[in-house]
């Protein structure tokens, strides 16, 4: 009796763990796509990001925010770019011009995240109920 007890508890605490872990319901789906960038602005994370910055350069992502407030689920397509002491996010359509509007996106991991653009957009062409509550908006939007 003592071991299923115990069994139930670890399972328990298994869950909340997993639950704290989501970002959104079922985004473990997602989860061979998530790029760990850790967009904060903050002096110990910049050399990691203009890393990430260099090796991601040609290589469309998608930034999803979880609105704390409504909890519905909303993605922009997007680059990550760098001029050396400072990133940014820039539009697809701007990713490779020479005039374009930076955007200084807001990140806090628990509403935050970012996936690899083509790895998203094949699951959610994969699994047609997930359209419905993930919603596309401009990088501009906020």
């Amino acid at each position: 009796m003592k071991t299923i007890v115990l069994l139930f508890l670890l399972t328990l605490v298994g869950n909340a763990a997993n639950a704290q872990n989501e970002l959104f319901e079922n985004d473990s789906i997602f989860v061979n796509c998530k790029l760990d960038i850790p967009l904060t602005y903050k002096k110990k994370d910049k050399n990691e990001v203009l890393k990430k910055s260099k090796e991601l350069h040609d290589q469309q992502l998608i930034y999803l925010t979880v609105s704390k407030n409504t909890g519905k689920i909303y993605y922009k397509k997007c680059y990550l770019r760098d001029d050396g002491e400072y990133y940014y996010l820039v539009s697809p359509e701007h990713a490779y011009s020479e005039t374009f509007s930076a955007v200084f996106a807001p990140y806090k991991a628990k509403q935050n995240s970012f996936f690899n653009a083509d790895c998203f957009e094949e699951i959610l062409n994969k699994y047609p109920e997930l359209v419905k509550s993930i919603e596309e908006v401009s990088l501009l939007e906020y």
